[in-house]
């Protein structure tokens, strides 16, 4: 069989103006007809008429159009990122989502180590069968390009089958070599059971600028997307996918080191060949916060409005997480009337505590550093000062005084454990308190915002006003064309579809004031 397989492989190719030759190997017919084989699915892929026709069923919720394809997509998207299939909630939200209208899926090789894919695949497999959509109306996106592992240390006959990677740390690598990426692209198939994919993105190849292993400039990095991009045109011409994009969390913002140009990218396809027809999308992230890729700039356009006058796709991500101010941000409040805690006596807990006590102030500013710090740090610090202990109280001759440490080891142990959690929660309520106040000046700034109160209340329950509002934000830039929104669970496809479909109250006037609210600026 490997023989057979090989005698498909193209050798080395040059492209007209190429540097150097590159690797493109041309992908086996053989598994190409065996996954077909394999799928029992009517229809390829994505189609103008199939999406259209699925959307055409869901008038109240917000579409956009694939200029390069001409295909329709909800401006709403299920983000795959923590999905798998031993979740049954995972699996009634996406169905809710399909249900609501949503018609693109995102999700990538690396998610769950392949666990996402194949929730997809099975889930979509059901609906097809059950003849409640088709795979024409549906936009599956997958990514590839970060080295997954599952051991401690990182395995090497993994990276043996990978031509050059940059090593970002011990256990993090990254490529985007064509032999990687044809041996990705078979495996998400595989997993989605499905023979094409709409939309294949390389996944943030920009990590690649922080090799410990090689030096990685932006001219190498950059001849490297184009050499990928050229072996992707012929994925195209093979019909394994139907387009490719990027993935990235830097090409919307010029004054980071490891900053992509896109007008530097489509430059290269003079040189290396590739064809601008098939780059048709690009991700990035949006959110309340973080608003660089639809912000103009006296530098030039923001990165939403280029793509869009050069047909280019834009999807977005991190609605509800932004990375602000040096701290991650959650966007999420639960509401005023499900809200019952009580700080006063979490604080009071604290007060036995000296040097937690003098440090909360500054641990409740930002709640996922003060997490990792107590899991991480605190903890493992305990556990490792009480193994001492007892190591110490094992050599000693008193046996009275061991028994009182021996005893005292696990009630220490339980107590430094409660504490943390605690700290925690106490950090949780201070995020919540933040995002209660940001929640109450965005609806006072623009009354348009969807709400759970107020004469703009929504028909439905709203779990978090905070993430309806970001959602709602995102999807209503007219250069933004599907906002990609996490939905592990029923609440949370209620919530973005309530968003979504309020979104068309928000137009460039309220947008302007939103990006304005002092409480953004950090003033």
């Amino acid at each position: 069989m490997s023989a057979m397989l090989a005698r498909h492989w193209t050798a080395l190719r040059t492209a007209p103006g190429c540097r150097g030759p590159r690797l493109i190997p041309a992908f086996s017919v053989w598994r190409a007809r065996t996954i077909r084989l394999q799928s029992t699915i009517a229809g390829q892929s994505a189609t103008a008429e199939g999406t259209a026709a699925f959307l055409a069923r869901h008038a109240d919720l917000p579409r956009s159009t694939l200029a390069k394809r001409d295909w329709t997509l909800s401006k709403l998207g299920f983000g795959a990122y923590r999905v798998h299939s031993q979740a049954p909630e995972h699996r009634e939200a996406l169905l809710q989502a399909l249900n609501s209208g949503v018609n693109v899926i995102d999700t990538s090789s690396h998610f769950g180590y392949g666990a996402s894919e194949t929730f997809i695949g099975e889930t979509l497999q059901e609906v097809f069968k059950r003849g409640e959509m088709r795979r024409d109306q549906v936009v599956l996106v997958s990514k590839a390009g970060f080295i997954p592992t599952t051991t401690p240390e990182f395995p090497q006959e993994v990276l043996g089958k990978v031509p050059t990677y940059a090593k970002i740390n011990d256990l993090s690598y990254h490529s985007i070599h064509p032999k990687f990426l044809e041996s990705q692209i078979t495996g998400s198939l595989e997993r989605l059971r499905v023979s094409k994919l709409d939309i294949f993105m390389l996944n943030n190849p920009e990590r690649m600028l922080g090799a410990r292993n090689t030096s990685y400039g932006k001219v190498r990095l950059l001849q490297e997307i184009a050499e990928a991009f050229a072996y992707l045109d012929h994925e195209v011409q093979q019909g394994r996918i139907g387009g490719y994009g990027i993935c990235s969390n830097a090409m919307h913002i010029p004054t980071t080191e490891d900053y992509l140009s896109l007008k530097a990218l489509l430059k290269t396809a003079n040189d290396f060949g590739w064809n601008k027809d098939n780059f048709i999308a690009l991700q990035a992230p949006l959110n309340l916060f973080e608003r660089d890729l639809v912000t103009d700039a006296p530098a030039g356009k923001a990165l939403a409005h280029e793509a869009k006058e050069n047909g280019i796709f834009v999807f977005t991500n991190r609605p509800l997480n932004a990375i602000a101010r040096g701290q991650i941000i959650t966007l999420e409040n639960k509401g005023h009337l499900t809200r019952q805690v009580d700080d006063e006596s979490l604080a009071n807990k604290f007060n036995w505590s000296e040097i937690l006590s003098e440090n909360l102030a500054q641990l409740s500013t930002n709640y996922f550093a003060a997490k990792h710090f107590l899991d991480r740090q605190v903890l493992p610090a305990i556990d490792n000062d009480l193994r001492l202990l007892e190591e110490s109280a094992n050599q000693s001759t008193e046996s009275d005084d061991v028994a009182t440490v021996m005893k005292w080891i696990p009630t220490y142990r339980e107590e430094a454990k409660a504490l943390t959690q605690e700290i925690a929660a106490f950090c949780q309520l201070d995020s919540d308190k933040r995002n209660d106040e940001l929640n109450l000046v965005l609806g006072l700034i623009c009354p348009d915002f969807v709400s759970d109160v107020g004469p703009k209340k929504v028909a439905v329950p709203i779990g978090s006003p905070l993430s309806t509002k970001s959602i709602q934000y995102s999807v209503a830039h007219e250069d933004v064309g599907c906002v990609l929104v996490g939905m592990r669970q029923p609440a949370y496809v209620t919530d973005a579809v309530a968003a979504a479909q309020a979104s068309t109250r928000l137009g460039k006037k309220e947008l302007g004031l939103i990006a304005q609210c002092p409480l953004l600026l950090g003033e």
